[in-house]
């Protein structure tokens, strides 16, 4: 379901099974050590980044709401956002 206030999904492209694993992996399970990858990072890289993404999607999704949120409105978090805004099924 696509819906006119968020931008285009990314498409994925090829397999890169490090990656993949890596996102789906918890940091603490990371060898003590280990250097990081040279495309991407670590686990706790993406971990962060991941946490950034999603709090810019959030940012972009109240920034577009009709009928705007007051300052006061969005300082109080998301249990008290309209319904259903942040709902992206």
């Amino acid at each position: 379901m696509s819906d006119p206030l968020l931008p285009p999904l990314p498409q994925l492209q090829g397999a890169d099974i490090d990656l993949m694993l890596d996102v789906y992996t918890h940091h603490t399970l990371r060898v003590p050590g280990q250097p990081m990858k040279n495309d991407y990072g670590d686990t706790s890289r993406l971990r962060d980044l991941g946490q950034k993404t999603l709090e810019l999607v959030v940012t972009y999704v109240l920034f577009k709401h009709q009928p705007m949120q007051s300052e006061e409105e969005i300082q109080k978090g998301p249990e008290f956002y309209p319904p259903n805004i942040l709902n992206f099924g």
